[in-house]
C-alpha cells in the first residue's frame, strides 16, 4: 500500500540503567578542638553503556563541608570543628552513561563534633 503506515517492533534490548550512593554518611567525630574529619563515599552506576561519567553538586548546606572532587565517582567530604559543632549539606551526584542517559541521586552529609581528648 503506498502511503500507509507501518508499525515495527524494537528489537533493541531494554537495558536498566541504575545508580547508588554508598554509604550514606553521618559522621560523629570525637576528636582534638579544630581537627578536620572526613568520610568516604562511593558511587556506583551499573547497567547502561559504559564509560560513565559523575559530577557532584552541593544543592545546600553549611560552607564548612567540602569534597574532595566533584567528578569522580568516589568522593571524600571533609569539615573541620570544635566540640558541639554540627554542619550539614546536601549534595547531588549526576552520572551519564555513554548514550547521554542520565541519573541523579541526592546524598545529605552531617557532622556532629564531640569533646576531644
Amino acid at each position: 500500500m503506498i502511503g500507509a503506515a507501518k508499525n515495527f517492533a524494537s528489537t533493541a534490548p531494554v537495558v536498566s540503567y541504575n545508580l547508588f550512593i554508598s554509604p550514606k554518611p553521618s559522621i560523629t567525630a570525637t576528636n582534638n578542638e579544630g581537627s578536620v574529619t572526613s568520610a568516604a563515599v562511593t558511587a556506583a552506576a551499573s547497567g547502561g553503556s559504559e564509560p560513565y561519567t559523575y559530577a557532584w553538586l552541593k544543592l545546600s548546606g553549611d560552607s564548612e563541608i567540602s569534597i574532595s572532587s566533584t567528578t569522580s565517582n568516589v568522593v571524600t567530604f571533609s569539615a573541620s570543628g570544635v566540640n558541639e559543632d554540627v554542619f550539614s549539606a546536601i549534595y547531588q551526584c549526576t552520572s551519564e552513561d555513554a548514550l547521554t542517559n542520565k541519573l541523579t541521586e541526592t546524598v545529605a552529609v552531617g557532622f556532629l563534633f564531640t569533646g576531644g581528648i
